[in-house]
Protein backbone atom coordinates (compact mmCIF):
# COMPACT_ATOMS: atom_id res chain seq x y z
CA UNK A 1 0.00 0.00 0.00
CA UNK A 2 2.73 2.33 0.16
CA UNK A 3 3.88 4.85 -3.02
CA UNK A 4 6.61 3.80 -5.48
CA UNK A 5 9.17 6.17 -3.72
CA UNK A 6 8.43 4.67 0.25
CA UNK A 7 8.88 1.23 -0.96
CA UNK A 8 11.94 0.53 0.91
CA UNK A 9 10.84 2.41 4.50
CA UNK A 10 9.90 -0.41 6.32
CA UNK A 11 12.73 -2.67 4.69
CA UNK A 12 14.78 0.41 5.98
CA UNK A 13 13.12 0.19 9.01
CA UNK A 14 13.60 -3.24 9.83
CA UNK A 15 17.37 -3.50 8.63
CA UNK A 16 17.87 -0.57 11.51
CA UNK A 17 16.19 -2.38 14.00
CA UNK A 18 18.46 -5.38 13.30
CA UNK A 19 21.84 -3.16 14.14
CA UNK A 20 19.92 -2.61 16.95
CA UNK A 21 19.42 -5.91 18.41
CA UNK A 22 22.86 -7.22 17.37
CA UNK A 23 24.74 -3.85 19.04
CA UNK A 24 22.82 -4.85 22.25
CA UNK A 25 23.20 -8.74 22.05
CA UNK A 26 25.92 -9.27 20.36
CA UNK A 27 28.38 -10.12 22.90
CA UNK A 28 25.57 -11.99 25.19
CA UNK A 29 26.27 -15.38 25.22
CA UNK A 30 22.94 -16.58 26.40
CA UNK A 31 21.47 -14.70 23.26
CA UNK A 32 22.86 -16.69 20.26
CA UNK A 33 20.16 -18.74 19.27
CA UNK A 34 18.87 -15.42 19.26
CA UNK A 35 20.92 -14.01 17.06
CA UNK A 36 21.27 -16.35 14.66
CA UNK A 37 17.45 -16.60 14.04
CA UNK A 38 17.32 -12.51 13.62
CA UNK A 39 20.38 -12.78 11.07
CA UNK A 40 18.45 -15.21 8.59
CA UNK A 41 15.02 -12.93 9.08
CA UNK A 42 17.61 -9.79 8.31
CA UNK A 43 18.03 -11.84 4.85
CA UNK A 44 14.40 -10.70 3.73
CA UNK A 45 15.06 -7.16 4.88
CA UNK A 46 18.20 -7.39 2.69
CA UNK A 47 16.62 -8.80 -0.15
CA UNK A 48 13.65 -6.24 -0.18
CA UNK A 49 16.33 -3.78 -0.07
CA UNK A 50 17.72 -4.98 -2.98
CA UNK A 51 21.10 -5.74 -1.47
CA UNK A 52 21.42 -9.11 -2.83
CA UNK A 53 25.17 -9.12 -2.46
CA UNK A 54 24.54 -8.81 1.50
CA UNK A 55 22.20 -11.67 1.02
CA UNK A 56 25.00 -13.85 -0.13
CA UNK A 57 27.82 -12.73 2.02
CA UNK A 58 25.62 -13.45 4.83
CA UNK A 59 24.45 -16.43 3.54
CA UNK A 60 27.96 -17.97 2.90
CA UNK A 61 28.97 -16.91 6.35
CA UNK A 62 26.12 -18.66 8.28
CA UNK A 63 26.12 -21.98 6.22
CA UNK A 64 30.06 -21.60 6.91
CA UNK A 65 29.00 -21.92 10.93
CA UNK A 66 27.05 -25.13 10.22
CA UNK A 67 24.00 -23.40 10.19
CA UNK A 68 20.47 -24.85 8.65
CA UNK A 69 18.79 -21.60 6.64
CA UNK A 70 14.81 -22.50 6.45
CA UNK A 71 13.31 -22.89 2.95
CA UNK A 72 11.32 -19.25 3.22
CA UNK A 73 15.12 -17.99 3.75
CA UNK A 74 16.64 -20.37 0.91
CA UNK A 75 14.04 -18.14 -1.25
CA UNK A 76 15.84 -15.20 -0.71
CA UNK A 77 19.10 -16.62 -0.97
CA UNK A 78 18.27 -18.12 -4.24
CA UNK A 79 16.50 -14.93 -5.34
CA UNK A 80 19.74 -13.09 -4.80
CA UNK A 81 21.81 -15.41 -6.72
CA UNK A 82 20.02 -15.15 -9.54
CA UNK A 83 19.91 -11.36 -9.64
CA UNK A 84 23.93 -11.58 -9.30
CA UNK A 85 24.12 -13.27 -12.39
CA UNK A 86 25.07 -16.84 -10.49
CA UNK A 87 22.07 -18.81 -12.41
CA UNK A 88 23.19 -22.19 -11.44
CA UNK A 89 23.76 -21.92 -7.62
CA UNK A 90 20.32 -20.25 -7.57
CA UNK A 91 18.52 -23.11 -9.59
CA UNK A 92 19.79 -25.84 -6.97
CA UNK A 93 18.59 -23.32 -4.15
CA UNK A 94 15.35 -23.38 -5.66
CA UNK A 95 15.03 -27.10 -6.05
CA UNK A 96 16.11 -27.58 -2.43
CA UNK A 97 13.10 -25.18 -1.42
CA UNK A 98 10.32 -27.64 -3.66
CA UNK A 99 11.87 -30.64 -1.76
CA UNK A 100 11.65 -29.22 1.91
CA UNK A 101 9.25 -31.08 3.47
CA UNK A 102 7.94 -27.97 5.21
CA UNK A 103 7.90 -25.74 2.15
CA UNK A 104 5.18 -23.41 1.54
CA UNK A 105 2.60 -24.38 -1.41
CA UNK A 106 1.61 -20.60 -2.00
CA UNK A 107 5.18 -19.79 -3.29
CA UNK A 108 4.58 -22.38 -5.73
CA UNK A 109 3.88 -20.05 -8.53
CA UNK A 110 6.91 -17.50 -7.77
CA UNK A 111 9.33 -20.43 -7.13
CA UNK A 112 8.57 -21.93 -10.36
CA UNK A 113 8.94 -18.73 -12.21
CA UNK A 114 12.12 -18.19 -10.19
CA UNK A 115 13.35 -21.91 -11.06
CA UNK A 116 12.41 -21.55 -14.71
CA UNK A 117 14.24 -18.20 -15.32
CA UNK A 118 17.72 -19.29 -13.38
CA UNK A 119 17.08 -22.57 -15.99
CA UNK A 120 17.17 -20.11 -18.63
CA UNK A 121 19.65 -18.14 -17.56
CA UNK A 122 21.65 -21.49 -16.88
CA UNK A 123 21.40 -22.15 -20.83
CA UNK A 124 19.21 -24.92 -19.95
CA UNK A 125 16.06 -23.98 -22.25
CA UNK A 126 15.15 -27.58 -22.98
CA UNK A 127 14.91 -28.19 -18.78
CA UNK A 128 13.26 -24.43 -18.38
CA UNK A 129 10.72 -24.96 -21.10
CA UNK A 130 9.14 -28.34 -19.78
CA UNK A 131 9.05 -26.97 -16.35
CA UNK A 132 6.65 -23.75 -17.77
CA UNK A 133 4.69 -26.69 -19.35
CA UNK A 134 4.39 -28.61 -16.32
CA UNK A 135 3.39 -25.78 -14.15
CA UNK A 136 1.14 -24.37 -17.23
CA UNK A 137 -1.10 -27.99 -17.20
CA UNK A 138 -0.76 -28.36 -13.35
CA UNK A 139 -2.74 -24.87 -12.11
CA UNK A 140 -5.95 -25.45 -12.64
CA UNK A 141 -8.40 -22.22 -14.14
CA UNK A 142 -10.84 -22.11 -11.86
CA UNK A 143 -10.71 -21.99 -8.19
CA UNK A 144 -13.97 -24.45 -6.78
CA UNK A 145 -15.20 -22.94 -3.68
CA UNK A 146 -17.07 -25.12 -1.36
CA UNK A 147 -20.90 -24.00 -2.32
CA UNK A 148 -20.14 -22.63 -5.58
CA UNK A 149 -21.28 -24.18 -8.62
CA UNK A 150 -19.05 -22.27 -11.02
CA UNK A 151 -15.28 -21.81 -9.87
CA UNK A 152 -13.39 -18.17 -9.23
CA UNK A 153 -10.95 -17.23 -12.31
CA UNK A 154 -7.46 -18.07 -10.99
CA UNK A 155 -4.87 -15.26 -11.32
CA UNK A 156 -2.49 -18.32 -11.10
CA UNK A 157 -3.65 -19.79 -14.13
CA UNK A 158 -2.76 -16.56 -16.59
CA UNK A 159 0.26 -16.62 -15.16
CA UNK A 160 1.40 -19.88 -15.43
CA UNK A 161 -0.03 -19.42 -19.13
CA UNK A 162 1.93 -17.06 -19.61
CA UNK A 163 4.82 -18.29 -19.05
CA UNK A 164 4.63 -21.52 -20.40
CA UNK A 165 4.02 -19.40 -23.83
CA UNK A 166 6.79 -17.12 -23.48
CA UNK A 167 8.96 -19.97 -22.77
CA UNK A 168 8.38 -21.40 -26.52
CA UNK A 169 9.86 -17.99 -27.34
CA UNK A 170 12.52 -17.55 -24.75
CA UNK A 171 16.38 -18.99 -25.39
CA UNK A 172 19.58 -18.12 -27.46
CA UNK A 173 17.50 -17.68 -31.07
CA UNK A 174 13.90 -18.20 -30.02
CA UNK A 175 12.79 -21.42 -30.92
CA UNK A 176 9.14 -20.95 -31.85
CA UNK A 177 8.08 -17.07 -32.47
CA UNK A 178 5.03 -17.95 -34.40
CA UNK A 179 3.52 -20.51 -31.48
CA UNK A 180 4.60 -18.11 -28.79
CA UNK A 181 2.64 -15.19 -31.01
CA UNK A 182 -0.48 -17.76 -31.08
CA UNK A 183 -0.42 -18.53 -27.37
CA UNK A 184 -0.15 -14.77 -26.35
CA UNK A 185 -2.81 -13.55 -28.97
CA UNK A 186 -5.62 -16.57 -27.33
CA UNK A 187 -4.73 -15.90 -23.39
CA UNK A 188 -5.14 -12.02 -24.40
CA UNK A 189 -8.84 -13.00 -25.35
CA UNK A 190 -8.65 -14.75 -22.35
CA UNK A 191 -7.70 -12.56 -20.20
CA UNK A 192 -7.64 -8.94 -22.16
CA UNK A 193 -7.30 -6.75 -18.66
CA UNK A 194 -3.85 -8.31 -18.08
CA UNK A 195 -0.94 -5.78 -18.42
CA UNK A 196 1.54 -8.75 -18.36
CA UNK A 197 -0.11 -10.80 -21.38
CA UNK A 198 -0.16 -7.40 -23.17
CA UNK A 199 3.63 -6.68 -22.14
CA UNK A 200 4.49 -10.04 -23.99
CA UNK A 201 3.01 -9.72 -26.70
CA UNK A 202 4.79 -6.15 -27.32
CA UNK A 203 7.96 -7.52 -26.52
CA UNK A 204 7.66 -10.59 -28.81
CA UNK A 205 6.39 -8.03 -32.14
CA UNK A 206 9.83 -6.27 -30.91
CA UNK A 207 11.78 -9.64 -31.28
CA UNK A 208 9.90 -10.41 -34.84
CA UNK A 209 10.78 -7.22 -36.26
CA UNK A 210 8.12 -5.81 -35.72
CA UNK A 211 8.75 -2.56 -33.66
CA UNK A 212 5.84 -0.38 -34.80
CA UNK A 213 3.21 -3.08 -34.04
CA UNK A 214 5.40 -3.06 -30.57
CA UNK A 215 4.58 0.71 -30.14
CA UNK A 216 1.47 0.77 -30.98
CA UNK A 217 -0.13 -2.25 -28.25
CA UNK A 218 2.64 -0.31 -25.91
CA UNK A 219 0.22 2.66 -26.27
CA UNK A 220 -2.71 0.87 -25.57
CA UNK A 221 -1.40 -0.80 -22.76
CA UNK A 222 -0.15 2.83 -21.40
CA UNK A 223 -3.40 4.00 -21.05
CA UNK A 224 -3.69 1.29 -18.43
CA UNK A 225 -0.71 1.64 -16.20
CA UNK A 226 0.85 4.34 -17.57
CA UNK A 227 3.78 4.94 -15.10
CA UNK A 228 4.52 0.77 -14.92
CA UNK A 229 7.89 0.36 -14.94
CA UNK A 230 7.80 -2.68 -17.11
CA UNK A 231 5.49 -1.06 -19.88
CA UNK A 232 8.47 1.99 -19.66
CA UNK A 233 11.09 -0.32 -20.00
CA UNK A 234 9.63 -1.91 -23.17
CA UNK A 235 8.83 1.16 -24.50
CA UNK A 236 12.28 2.21 -24.24
CA UNK A 237 13.48 -0.70 -25.98
CA UNK A 238 11.05 -0.34 -28.89
CA UNK A 239 11.95 3.51 -29.22
CA UNK A 240 15.96 2.16 -29.63
CA UNK A 241 14.67 0.24 -32.63
CA UNK A 242 13.02 2.87 -34.34
CA UNK A 243 15.64 5.24 -33.96
CA UNK A 244 13.47 7.23 -31.40
CA UNK A 245 16.64 8.63 -29.65
CA UNK A 246 14.85 11.51 -27.69
CA UNK A 247 12.33 9.17 -26.57
CA UNK A 248 14.69 6.40 -25.50
CA UNK A 249 16.63 9.59 -23.34
CA UNK A 250 13.01 10.33 -21.65
CA UNK A 251 12.01 6.60 -20.61
CA UNK A 252 15.54 5.63 -19.53
CA UNK A 253 16.10 8.40 -17.28
CA UNK A 254 12.66 8.27 -15.81
CA UNK A 255 12.88 4.49 -14.92
CA UNK A 256 16.73 5.25 -13.14
CA UNK A 257 15.68 7.66 -11.61
CA UNK A 258 12.59 6.07 -9.67
CA UNK A 259 14.34 1.95 -10.42
CA UNK A 260 17.89 2.28 -10.11
CA UNK A 261 18.01 -1.55 -8.62
CA UNK A 262 16.13 -2.72 -11.03
CA UNK A 263 17.84 -5.58 -13.54
CA UNK A 264 15.57 -4.59 -16.20
CA UNK A 265 15.95 -0.89 -15.56
CA UNK A 266 19.63 -1.46 -15.62
CA UNK A 267 19.49 -3.35 -19.06
CA UNK A 268 17.77 -0.68 -20.54
CA UNK A 269 20.40 2.19 -19.00
CA UNK A 270 23.61 -0.40 -20.56
CA UNK A 271 21.73 -0.70 -23.78
CA UNK A 272 21.63 3.62 -23.91
CA UNK A 273 25.25 3.84 -23.06
CA UNK A 274 26.64 1.24 -25.89
CA UNK A 275 24.07 3.81 -28.03
CA UNK A 276 25.93 6.94 -26.98
CA UNK A 277 29.64 5.54 -27.69
CA UNK A 278 31.70 6.08 -30.41
CA UNK A 279 31.98 3.04 -33.10
CA UNK A 280 34.79 1.36 -34.93
CA UNK A 281 34.36 -0.53 -37.87
CA UNK A 282 37.15 -2.98 -39.36
CA UNK A 283 36.95 -5.10 -42.15
CA UNK A 284 39.58 -6.87 -43.87
CA UNK A 285 39.29 -9.74 -46.69
CA UNK A 286 42.47 -11.92 -48.57
CA UNK A 287 41.80 -14.13 -50.98
CA UNK A 288 43.50 -16.61 -53.27
CA UNK A 289 42.04 -17.68 -56.73
CA UNK A 290 42.83 -20.79 -58.80
CA UNK A 291 42.41 -21.37 -62.45
CA UNK A 292 40.88 -18.69 -64.34
CA UNK A 293 42.13 -19.41 -67.95
CA UNK A 294 46.08 -19.52 -69.84
CA UNK A 295 47.91 -16.76 -67.24
CA UNK A 296 46.09 -18.49 -64.07
CA UNK A 297 44.79 -15.04 -63.09
CA UNK A 298 41.42 -14.82 -61.58
CA UNK A 299 39.48 -12.93 -63.65
CA UNK A 300 37.69 -10.44 -61.02
CA UNK A 301 40.27 -10.39 -58.34
CA UNK A 302 43.67 -11.67 -60.14
CA UNK A 303 45.55 -14.43 -58.67
CA UNK A 304 45.48 -12.77 -55.20
CA UNK A 305 43.90 -10.18 -53.14
CA UNK A 306 43.99 -8.32 -49.95
CA UNK A 307 41.77 -5.47 -49.11
CA UNK A 308 41.35 -3.86 -45.53
CA UNK A 309 38.92 -0.45 -44.42
CA UNK A 310 38.16 1.15 -40.95
CA UNK A 311 35.69 3.67 -40.33
CA UNK A 312 35.34 5.28 -36.96
CA UNK A 313 32.17 6.94 -35.63
CA UNK A 314 31.83 9.62 -33.27
CA UNK A 315 29.38 9.65 -30.71
CA UNK A 316 25.79 11.08 -31.68
CA UNK A 317 25.72 14.87 -31.93
CA UNK A 318 22.24 16.30 -31.03
CA UNK A 319 20.72 12.43 -30.95
CA UNK A 320 20.63 12.31 -34.92
CA UNK A 321 24.10 13.00 -36.21
CA UNK A 322 27.17 11.27 -36.25
CA UNK A 323 30.48 11.92 -38.29
CA UNK A 324 32.47 9.43 -39.28
CA UNK A 325 35.88 8.88 -41.00
CA UNK A 326 38.01 6.16 -42.83
CA UNK A 327 40.50 4.77 -44.53
CA UNK A 328 40.79 1.86 -46.61
CA UNK A 329 43.87 -0.38 -49.07
CA UNK A 330 43.01 -2.91 -51.40
CA UNK A 331 45.35 -4.70 -53.51
CA UNK A 332 45.11 -7.25 -56.19
CA UNK A 333 47.50 -9.23 -58.64
CA UNK A 334 46.13 -9.23 -62.23
CA UNK A 335 47.93 -10.50 -65.27
CA UNK A 336 48.51 -6.88 -66.52
CA UNK A 337 50.37 -6.63 -63.36
CA UNK A 338 49.56 -4.83 -59.30
CA UNK A 339 46.96 -3.05 -58.60
CA UNK A 340 46.97 -1.14 -55.50
CA UNK A 341 43.92 1.08 -54.67
CA UNK A 342 44.32 3.65 -51.16
CA UNK A 343 41.08 5.96 -50.01
CA UNK A 344 40.75 8.13 -47.23
CA UNK A 345 36.83 8.95 -46.34
CA UNK A 346 35.35 11.87 -44.63
CA UNK A 347 31.28 11.99 -44.06
CA UNK A 348 28.15 12.27 -41.63
CA UNK A 349 25.16 10.08 -40.78
CA UNK A 350 21.70 11.09 -39.78
CA UNK A 351 19.45 8.24 -37.87
CA UNK A 352 16.21 9.43 -37.50
CA UNK A 353 12.83 8.13 -37.03
CA UNK A 354 12.33 5.39 -40.50
CA UNK A 355 15.25 7.21 -42.00
CA UNK A 356 19.20 6.77 -42.15
CA UNK A 357 20.61 8.90 -43.98
CA UNK A 358 24.93 9.21 -45.23
CA UNK A 359 27.19 11.74 -47.13
CA UNK A 360 30.83 11.30 -47.76
CA UNK A 361 33.50 12.85 -49.28
CA UNK A 362 36.57 10.54 -50.37
CA UNK A 363 40.10 10.79 -51.51
CA UNK A 364 41.13 7.83 -53.62
CA UNK A 365 44.87 7.27 -55.17
CA UNK A 366 45.17 4.05 -57.04
CA UNK A 367 48.59 5.01 -59.69
CA UNK A 368 47.03 8.16 -61.31
CA UNK A 369 47.37 10.76 -59.00
CA UNK A 370 44.74 11.47 -56.22
CA UNK A 371 40.98 11.43 -57.26
CA UNK A 372 38.11 12.58 -55.67
CA UNK A 373 34.84 10.84 -55.33
CA UNK A 374 31.36 11.46 -52.98
CA UNK A 375 28.29 9.41 -52.37
CA UNK A 376 25.06 9.90 -50.70
CA UNK A 377 22.88 6.88 -49.69
CA UNK A 378 19.40 6.57 -48.05
CA UNK A 379 16.86 4.00 -46.69
CA UNK A 380 13.33 4.72 -45.51
CA UNK A 381 11.20 2.42 -43.74
CA UNK A 382 7.44 2.23 -45.01
CA UNK A 383 6.31 0.19 -42.09
CA UNK A 384 7.29 -2.90 -40.33
CA UNK A 385 7.53 -4.91 -43.59
CA UNK A 386 8.48 -2.89 -46.25
CA UNK A 387 12.10 -0.61 -46.74
CA UNK A 388 13.39 1.25 -49.75
CA UNK A 389 16.52 2.73 -50.47
CA UNK A 390 19.74 4.32 -52.88
CA UNK A 391 22.96 5.34 -53.83
CA UNK A 392 24.31 7.48 -56.06
CA UNK A 393 28.23 7.64 -56.51
CA UNK A 394 30.55 9.64 -58.04
CA UNK A 395 34.02 7.46 -58.29
CA UNK A 396 31.89 4.57 -57.04
CA UNK A 397 33.36 2.00 -54.21
CA UNK A 398 32.14 -0.82 -56.23
CA UNK A 399 34.31 0.06 -59.41
CA UNK A 400 36.32 -3.01 -59.99
CA UNK A 401 40.22 -2.80 -58.67
CA UNK A 402 41.11 -4.21 -62.12
CA UNK A 403 39.58 -1.64 -63.83
CA UNK A 404 41.30 1.32 -61.77
CA UNK A 405 44.63 -0.44 -62.24
CA UNK A 406 43.71 0.33 -66.23
CA UNK A 407 42.69 4.04 -65.31
CA UNK A 408 39.19 3.35 -65.52
CA UNK A 409 36.72 5.01 -63.03
CA UNK A 410 33.00 4.22 -62.76
CA UNK A 411 30.01 6.95 -61.95
CA UNK A 412 27.05 4.75 -60.73
CA UNK A 413 24.24 4.28 -57.82
CA UNK A 414 21.58 2.04 -56.52
CA UNK A 415 18.16 1.35 -55.53
CA UNK A 416 16.73 -1.22 -53.39
CA UNK A 417 13.51 -2.53 -52.17
CA UNK A 418 13.15 -4.92 -49.26
CA UNK A 419 10.15 -6.98 -47.86
CA UNK A 420 10.44 -8.50 -44.66
CA UNK A 421 7.64 -10.56 -43.08
CA UNK A 422 9.65 -11.51 -39.86
CA UNK A 423 12.80 -12.20 -38.14
CA UNK A 424 13.12 -14.76 -40.60
CA UNK A 425 11.61 -14.44 -43.96
CA UNK A 426 12.98 -11.58 -46.54
CA UNK A 427 13.83 -10.72 -50.24
CA UNK A 428 15.62 -7.91 -51.38
CA UNK A 429 15.95 -6.78 -54.94
CA UNK A 430 18.42 -4.52 -56.14
CA UNK A 431 19.26 -2.55 -59.04
CA UNK A 432 22.50 -0.77 -60.25
CA UNK A 433 23.13 0.75 -63.19
CA UNK A 434 27.17 2.49 -63.59
CA UNK A 435 28.70 4.46 -66.35
CA UNK A 436 32.16 3.84 -66.71
CA UNK A 437 34.94 5.90 -68.28
CA UNK A 438 35.92 3.76 -70.89
CA UNK A 439 32.68 4.39 -72.07
CA UNK A 440 31.11 1.24 -71.19
CA UNK A 441 27.71 1.30 -69.30
CA UNK A 442 26.90 -1.18 -67.11
CA UNK A 443 23.30 -2.86 -65.13
CA UNK A 444 22.96 -4.88 -62.61
CA UNK A 445 20.13 -6.15 -60.78
CA UNK A 446 20.28 -8.65 -58.05
CA UNK A 447 17.35 -10.47 -56.00
CA UNK A 448 17.89 -12.31 -52.91
CA UNK A 449 15.76 -14.10 -50.02
CA UNK A 450 16.05 -16.05 -47.07
CA UNK A 451 13.61 -18.19 -45.37
CA UNK A 452 13.86 -19.71 -41.84
CA UNK A 453 12.93 -23.30 -41.82
CA UNK A 454 14.41 -24.59 -38.42
CA UNK A 455 14.66 -22.78 -35.12
CA UNK A 456 16.15 -24.30 -31.47
CA UNK A 457 17.35 -22.90 -28.54
CA UNK A 458 21.20 -23.67 -30.01
CA UNK A 459 20.90 -24.34 -33.82
CA UNK A 460 18.55 -22.49 -36.72
CA UNK A 461 18.68 -23.06 -40.68
CA UNK A 462 17.80 -20.80 -43.47
CA UNK A 463 17.33 -21.30 -47.03
CA UNK A 464 18.47 -18.40 -48.79
CA UNK A 465 18.44 -18.03 -52.73
CA UNK A 466 20.52 -15.51 -54.72
CA UNK A 467 19.43 -15.03 -58.30
CA UNK A 468 22.00 -11.56 -60.03
CA UNK A 469 22.04 -10.57 -63.29
CA UNK A 470 24.39 -7.90 -65.44
CA UNK A 471 24.17 -6.54 -68.89
CA UNK A 472 27.12 -4.41 -70.25
CA UNK A 473 27.92 -2.25 -73.63
CA UNK A 474 31.17 -2.79 -74.22
CA UNK A 475 33.47 -5.45 -75.54
CA UNK A 476 37.46 -6.64 -74.80
CA UNK A 477 37.85 -4.39 -71.48
CA UNK A 478 40.68 -4.65 -69.79
CA UNK A 479 38.43 -5.94 -66.56
CA UNK A 480 35.89 -8.44 -66.61
CA UNK A 481 33.11 -7.65 -68.51
CA UNK A 482 30.35 -9.82 -70.08
CA UNK A 483 28.01 -8.76 -72.17
CA UNK A 484 25.25 -10.30 -70.52
CA UNK A 485 25.30 -13.26 -67.87
CA UNK A 486 22.73 -14.80 -64.56
CA UNK A 487 23.33 -16.55 -61.88
CA UNK A 488 21.51 -18.94 -59.99
CA UNK A 489 22.57 -19.53 -56.22
CA UNK A 490 20.39 -21.44 -53.61
CA UNK A 491 22.10 -21.80 -50.42
CA UNK A 492 21.33 -23.71 -47.00
CA UNK A 493 23.03 -22.04 -43.66
CA UNK A 494 22.99 -23.38 -39.94
CA UNK A 495 24.38 -21.66 -37.35
CA UNK A 496 24.66 -23.31 -33.99
CA UNK A 497 25.62 -21.50 -30.69
CA UNK A 498 28.87 -22.43 -29.22
CA UNK A 499 27.57 -20.85 -25.67
CA UNK A 500 26.17 -18.31 -24.49
CA UNK A 501 26.06 -16.33 -21.69
CA UNK A 502 24.14 -13.13 -20.51
CA UNK A 503 25.61 -10.73 -23.62
CA UNK A 504 28.57 -13.18 -24.45
CA UNK A 505 27.96 -15.58 -27.28
CA UNK A 506 30.27 -17.46 -29.38
CA UNK A 507 28.56 -19.33 -32.37
CA UNK A 508 29.90 -21.19 -35.75
CA UNK A 509 28.08 -20.80 -39.34
CA UNK A 510 27.82 -23.80 -42.05
CA UNK A 511 26.90 -22.27 -45.80
CA UNK A 512 26.56 -24.71 -48.68
CA UNK A 513 25.23 -23.86 -52.11
CA UNK A 514 24.68 -24.94 -56.13
CA UNK A 515 23.78 -23.49 -58.91
CA UNK A 516 24.68 -22.14 -62.12
CA UNK A 517 26.00 -19.13 -63.94
CA UNK A 518 25.40 -18.52 -67.47
CA UNK A 519 27.03 -16.20 -69.87
CA UNK A 520 26.36 -14.98 -73.34
CA UNK A 521 28.79 -16.72 -76.13
CA UNK A 522 29.48 -19.67 -73.77
CA UNK A 523 27.74 -22.65 -71.81
CA UNK A 524 25.74 -22.34 -68.13
CA UNK A 525 28.11 -23.92 -66.02
CA UNK A 526 27.69 -25.49 -62.13
CA UNK A 527 28.41 -22.91 -59.18
CA UNK A 528 29.30 -24.57 -55.97
CA UNK A 529 29.81 -22.85 -52.62
CA UNK A 530 31.16 -23.86 -49.00
CA UNK A 531 31.83 -21.55 -46.11
CA UNK A 532 32.78 -21.89 -42.38
CA UNK A 533 32.90 -18.94 -40.15
CA UNK A 534 32.80 -18.43 -36.08
CA UNK A 535 31.48 -15.17 -34.43
CA UNK A 536 32.21 -13.78 -30.99
CA UNK A 537 30.10 -10.92 -29.29
CA UNK A 538 31.45 -9.80 -25.69
CA UNK A 539 29.91 -7.38 -23.53
CA UNK A 540 27.36 -5.38 -26.08
CA UNK A 541 30.39 -3.32 -27.08
CA UNK A 542 32.76 -6.07 -29.32
CA UNK A 543 31.80 -8.00 -32.01
CA UNK A 544 34.01 -10.09 -34.33
CA UNK A 545 33.53 -13.02 -37.13
CA UNK A 546 35.55 -14.55 -39.37
CA UNK A 547 34.16 -16.47 -42.42
CA UNK A 548 36.45 -18.80 -44.91
CA UNK A 549 35.08 -19.78 -48.21
CA UNK A 550 35.22 -21.53 -51.59
CA UNK A 551 33.44 -20.88 -54.47
CA UNK A 552 33.80 -22.95 -57.76
CA UNK A 553 32.79 -21.18 -61.21
CA UNK A 554 32.84 -20.29 -64.06
CA UNK A 555 34.05 -16.60 -66.07
CA UNK A 556 34.41 -16.64 -69.98
CA UNK A 557 34.21 -19.88 -69.98
CA UNK A 558 36.73 -21.03 -67.89
CA UNK A 559 36.22 -22.84 -64.29
CA UNK A 560 37.87 -20.69 -61.57
CA UNK A 561 38.13 -21.23 -58.00
CA UNK A 562 38.25 -18.66 -55.25
CA UNK A 563 39.44 -19.35 -51.95
CA UNK A 564 38.49 -16.33 -49.50
CA UNK A 565 38.62 -15.66 -45.54
CA UNK A 566 37.02 -11.87 -44.63
CA UNK A 567 37.02 -11.06 -41.17
CA UNK A 568 35.03 -7.80 -39.39
CA UNK A 569 35.16 -6.05 -36.00
CA UNK A 570 33.08 -4.16 -34.38
CA UNK A 571 34.00 -2.42 -31.26
CA UNK A 572 32.34 0.23 -29.20
CA UNK A 573 33.97 2.68 -26.75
Amino acid sequence: SRSEKERFVVADRALADYDTLFAAWGKDPQAQDDLTRWRIDRLGALKSRARTAEVISEYEQLTAAGVAIPPYALRWVAASYLDQRQPEIAADLYRRVFSAPDGDADHRLEDTTALYYALLESERPEEALKLANDLADSVPQRIQLTGQTVGDPNDDWVDAQLLAAQAGADGTAGADLPGTEQRLETLAGQAPGNISVRLAQADLYRVRDWPRLSESLLKETESVAPRDVSLEVSQGHTAQDLQEWRQLDALTDDVVERFPESRQVQRLAREREVHDMAELRVMTYGGKSYGGGSNGAGAVSGSRDFGIESRLYTPPIAEDWRLFGGIGYAMGDFSEGIGNHRWQVLGVERRTRDMTLEAEVSNHSYGYGDKTGARVSLARDIDDHWQYGGSLDYLSANTPLRALNSDISANGGSAFLRWRANESREWKLSLSPSHFSDGNNRFEALLTGREGVYRSPKVQVDLGLEVGASHNTLEDTPYYNPEADLSVLPTVTVNHVLYHRYQTSWSQQFQAGAGTYSERGYSTGAVGLLSYGQRYSWNDVFDIGAVLSVINRPYDGDRETDLRLAVDLTYRF
